[in-house]
């Protein structure tokens, strides 16, 4: 800390400590104590295949790209855009 930000209240460092991505803080994977931190648990998805025209994927490519985005990426994105899903 410096002389301009004050240290951090207990309450604040508990509620920072909870947070889903606290454990990935510089503290490291353990606590002070010894204990673990939480570390949260990364979601993987189940791998598909699609079959699509090239001139499709060829569009997919150029949105993609012009999102900055992979084309998994874009196309999850589109598909959950499309059915709403997490709303």
């Amino acid at each position: 800390m410096s002389a301009i930000q004050p240290k951090p209240t207990a309450a604040a460092q508990a509620v920072a400590a909870t947070a889903p991505d606290g454990a990935t803080h510089k503290g490291g994977m353990l606590k002070k104590d010894g204990t673990p931190r939480r570390v949260p648990v990364r979601e993987k998805g189940t791998p598909i295949s699609l079959t699509m025209p090239q001139a499709l994927l060829e569009a997919v490519d150029r949105a993609a790209e012009e999102s900055g985005l992979s084309r998994a990426s874009y196309i999850k994105s589109a598909l959950a855009i499309a059915t709403k899903w997490g709303s």
